[in-house]
């Protein structure tokens, strides 16, 4: 049996099953054959294999057949040494074009890139691949180098300066291009093509960064497998309430005493130690988690606050807030919400944000915070002096203490400057009726400057280091005060 296509004169070729038959012996041997016409069945095979490696709305070859080259590539390394350059790219704000654009018009605009690209890819011999519906890839065979890699990129970057015709109205469709090196695949080498698909999506990742065209490269690669993997293990942490909340107190002249606490979130990792806030935070933010991550913290200070006014202790009680979680809209209300539902009175409790989010500040904003101020939740800015950094804002914002950054505590018994410096925002902050906070004391010489600058709020290694909630309890008794022997440490 076997196949065969028939030319049929005046009619489209026929692909026939040809079974033949022999019957009989020697002389009386006959050959029965049996034609099927399977045109049909072809055809419809070709449509699976069509449905099967082809983007149904660009037509260009899908992720399954770039995962073919991939291996095919493979091959090929078994038999010759050479370079295959790999360029990722991807639209950017594709979710943000759809919702503007709608589906078709949506559609079109994938179609019109494909041919861009496409254009591009044919003119170095390469061949481009739609992995999803914004992601491509242009495959580039035996390139010279990275430059000739980047010319290439520069040429897709080049092919979208001018703006896409969709609908009635012109549209920028920006891009992120991260390049992939197959460098001198070595006789026998192989690389998967999961592996080569997440070495594209890293290097997009990276570009994205960069604002730019990225070329992956070994250190890079790891720094970037690390960040996912410690993404992974924060979004773990989270669902398995693993982070912990540590709490440094702050001492007050005057009543000579405890009169406040920050609660600062933590994070120990079995396989990074302590990850500083300022790195997990970002990574919070970046992949969704940060109202969890907040949320916790806060829940945590509370609680905290309502055991402290239960033993009557009269100890303020501060959280911190992203500057991305105090921006959505509904933060006051429950903020709100979770003061009420443990019955605390004013003054309890206080938030503290950053200078990131006074930048650009609008009237929206100020009255979120005289809105959580009416609560009775007091309000602090918190690391002064190393964002915005204007003094002419303090008089608007309605907030009850500055936190001045340890970066203007460190040199203050050293520095003339320094010092003045720190005096003139003390004062500055006082004439408006807000408290100052000096973060970061660590020794009695910089305790000594601060109170000749009349700040009566210390914070820092000469109080204590940040504890947890027994240790704090503990501490909160037996405290009496910033002296010679007096740094705690736990």
């Amino acid at each position: 049996s076997f196949k065969l296509r028939l030319s049929i004169k005046n009619s489209e070729d026929k692909d026939i099953f040809l079974l033949v038959q022999i019957i009989g012996e020697k002389e009386r041997d006959f050959y029965p054959a049996f034609a099927i016409d399977v045109t049909d069945d072809e055809l419809l095979q070709e449509k699976v294999r069509d449905l099967a490696y082809t983007d149904k709305t660009t037509g260009l070859p899908n992720k399954e057949s770039f995962i073919l080259k991939i291996e095919s590539l493979n091959r090929k390394s078994t038999s010759m040494i050479f370079k295959s350059g790999l360029l990722f790219i991807d639209i950017n704000n594709s979710h943000r074009i759809l919702e503007i654009l709608g589906h078709r018009l949506f559609e079109k605009m994938l179609r019109d890139a494909a041919d861009r690209l496409s254009v591009v890819a044919a003119a170095h011999g390469g061949e481009i691949f739609n992995l999803e519906s914004d992601d491509f890839v242009i495959v580039i065979d035996d390139y010279q180098d990275d430059s000739e890699m980047c010319s290439v990129a520069n040429k897709v970057y080049g092919a979208f300066a001018m703006p896409f015709t969709l609908g009635d109205a012109l549209y920028e469709v920006s891009l992120r291009i991260g390049l992939v090196s197959c460098t001198e695949y070595l006789r026998g080498a192989q690389i998967s093509p999961s592996d080569m698909l997440r070495y594209g999506e890293i290097a997009g990742r990276l570009a994205k960064k960069s604002e730019g065209v990225f070329i992956l490269d070994i250190e890079s690669y790891l720094s970037a497998i690390k960040e996912l993997d410690m993404e992974v293990d924060l979004i773990n942490s989270i669902k398995n309430c693993e982070l912990k909340v540590k709490y440094q107190p702050v001492y007050s002249f005057g009543p000579d005493r405890i009169t406040a606490v920050e609660a600062l979130l933590r994070w120990e990792n079995e396989r990074y130690g302590n990850v500083p806030p300022s790195i997990f935070i970002a990574i919070a933010e970046r992949c969704g988690f940060i109202n969890q991550l907040g949320d916790f913290a806060i829940d945590t200070a509370l609680d905290l606050a309502s055991r402290l006014c239960s033993e009557d202790r009269g100890i303020l009680v501060n959280f911190n807030v992203s500057s991305m979680q105090f921006s959505q809209s509904s933060f006051a209300e429950k903020l709100r919400d979770k003061f009420r539902s443990r019955s605390l009175p004013k003054d309890s409790a206080g938030l503290e944000i950053t200078e990131s989010c006074l930048c650009g500040e609008t009237s929206d904003f100020i009255e979120k915070l005289e809105m959580i101020r009416r609560e009775g939740i007091m309000v602090s800015i918190d690391d002064f002096g190393t964002g915005y950094s204007s003094l002419s804002y303090l008089k608007d914002l309605p907030i009850d203490f500055l936190k001045i950054d340890r970066s203007f505590i460190t040199g203050i018994d050293r520095s003339e400057k320094h010092f003045n410096l720190f005096k003139s925002i003390t004062a500055l902050a006082g004439s408006i009726g807000v408290e100052v906070i000096a973060e970061g004391v660590e020794t009695e010489d910089q305790l000594d400057a601060v109170r000749r600058c009349r700040c009566r709020h210390i914070q820092g290694f000469l109080i204590s280091e940040p504890m947890d909630e027994d240790a704090l309890m503990d501490f909160i008794k037996t405290y009496t005060g910033p002296g010679k022997e007096s740094c705690r440490k736990s």
